[in-house]
């Protein structure tokens, strides 16, 4: 029982370590300054990438352990189905900061052609990451909550 205990509470601990990634890439795509020179922002994105890429690694360990469960059922059908939304919640988010960390043309990386009305799509990814913050944020109560009671 003790090694299933903490079998749960690794999974939790991975999520909450990838929700507080999540959080922070988007604090830092969220706060990007316009009056810094091309080079602030550069590194900026530099630094966002590269957080991107560890909460994908988490973000696949965790659907891993989600789709290959142990033989001997450890969860209920309800906390599984919590652990699918927030894993959904959380891959939707990178979806979205990866788009515009990417796929947006930044002042950082010259030579980016597209047409469109920027401000238009940011306003559109933005709401996208807003709207998900009460899920968010219940999703963080509720890792905090099955950590505590472990």
């Amino acid at each position: 029982m003790y090694n299933q205990a903490l079998m749960a509470d690794a999974w939790l601990r991975e999520a909450e370590e990838a929700l507080k990634l999540v959080e922070d890439i988007e604090n830092r795509v969220n706060n990007k300054n316009p009056s810094l020179q091309n080079h602030g922002n550069c590194v900026i994105d530099i630094a966002a990438r590269s957080k991107l890429l560890d909460v994908g690694i988490k973000i696949d360990r965790l659907e891993s352990l989600l789709r290959n469960p142990p033989s001997k059922p450890i969860l209920t059908n309800e906390d599984i189905d919590y652990r699918w939304k927030m894993l959904s919640d959380m891959q939707l988010r990178i979806k979205a900061l990866a788009l515009r960390l990417y796929a947006l043309p930044t002042s950082s990386r010259p030579g980016n052609s597209i047409h469109g009305n920027h401000n238009d799509m940011n306003k559109i990814i933005t709401d996208n990451i807003q709207g998900r913050t009460d899920l968010y944020s219940e999703c963080l109560e509720w890792v905090k909550d099955r950590i505590c009671n472990f």
